[in-house]
């Protein structure tokens, strides 16, 4: 088997940071990672500063490279700068979106509300956290349809960054239900519906109190942690 390219381990690095295989706060030790992907030390170091770069991991002096943990005033900052960014996609999307992403964004609608229901019906107690999972994902990907449907290279690329930067964040293992499921179902469909009438501006209202509220949950969610 050919070696892991440089490109390939940072591939791969990035996406255990975003499933959650390492977690906020793990220390991410050379050595050890290039011993566990079966490669020299030069591709993780080359991966690792490239990440740091993106502000996915963070490097302490005397102590090494962790996966990067969000504060109170991280996700205000990383919140504030994704409402602009998506109420302008929203805009955006409503003038440019085509008919197979439209159907793309009704038919996500559709399996967040199964995937809801299912987390509903379950023990409380013990939430099932592939659908958990499946609920995160779903969400994820229809705020990244609406990014593609606005059709604009220099939005995308920013909201990359966003997103990779969202999914670190929300990748520490849960094993609560996520607050505010019904109003999340809500406002999707809302924003779904204002893009395909071509109502910019109305979707762009509920996304930004869609995002507004996401952030508060955020930080309710890492108080409840530390109390």
């Amino acid at each position: 088997m050919a070696p892991l390219t440089s490109h390939a381990v940072y591939e791969q690095l990035l996406k255990k940071l975003t499933s959650g295989d390492y977690p906020p706060g793990m220390r991410l030790v050379n050595r050890t990672l290039a011993e566990d992907m079966e490669v020299s030390v030069m591709p993780i170091r080359e991966a690792l500063t490239r990440l740091t770069s993106e502000g996915l991991v963070e490097h302490i002096p005397g102590a090494g490279a962790f996966v990067r943990e969000f504060n109170g005033k991280d996700i205000i900052k990383l919140y504030s700068f994704r409402e602009q960014l998506e109420v302008f996609a929203v805009r955006e999307a409503a003038d440019n979106i085509q008919s197979f992403q439209q159907r793309r964004l009704e038919k996500i609608c559709d399996l967040q509300s199964e995937t809801w229901n299912a987390i509903q019906a379950c023990d409380p107690s013990q939430p099932d956290r592939k659908l958990l999972r499946d609920w995160l994902n779903q969400d994820a990907e229809f705020h990244e349809t609406i990014i593609e449907a606005a059709d604009n290279d220099w939005l995308a690329r920013a909201a990359s960054s966003v997103r990779m930067l969202s999914h670190v964040n929300r990748s520490k293992p849960r094993d609560t239900v996520p607050q505010g499921g019904e109003q999340t179902l809500e406002d999707h469909r809302a924003i779904t519906e204002a893009i395909g009438n071509g109502d910019g501006e109305e979707g762009a209202e509920i996304m930004r109190q869609h995002i507004v509220h996401a952030m508060d949950h955020q930080l309710h969610y890492m108080e409840s942690e530390r109390g």
